[in-house]
């Protein structure tokens, strides 16, 4: 697990150094790293409300949002491959959050693997978004 999340970091940094070399001057890296941050400390606030044993009300909508918006926000910004990836990330996390919704169900194992996926993802975002700041 512990080298799954080195190398999805790895993956992340690597993609944040790609979009910077490209970005147009007049590009919005503080909108774009807000975003990402945001998406971030959601991720983290509904890791946090589960790990409590409390639904994440009105989250769950908040995520799909950023799922169908994200590629549009994107686009055009970073590669289509850099957008799916990220994309891709926020649907895995808002399916696990709709699993996650009936705690009672799972496992204490598979409780914990999901757990870790919005952190891991959460910690992507975060990165992401403080990378993009640099010039």
């Amino acid at each position: 697990m512990f080298l799954d999340i080195v190398k999805a970091f790895g993956e992340i940094v690597d993609i944040s150094f790609k979009l910077k070399d490209r970005l147009s001057p007049d590009f919005d890296r503080e909108g774009t790293s807000t975003l990402l941050l945001q998406i971030s400390e959601l991720l983290e606030h509904v890791t946090l409300e589960l790990e409590a044993r409390r639904y994440p009300f009105y989250k769950c909508g908040e995520m799909h949002f950023y799922m169908k918006a994200f590629q549009g926000k994107l686009e055009g910004k970073m590669t289509t491959e850099e957008v799916e990836y990220l994309s891709n990330l926020i649907n895995e996390c808002y399916q696990v959050e709709r699993l996650l919704g009936e705690l009672n169900n799972l496992t204490p194992i598979e409780k914990e693997m999901n757990l870790n996926k919005l952190k891991e993802a959460s910690g992507q975002f975060r990165a992401a978004s403080e990378l993009i700041k640099v010039k």
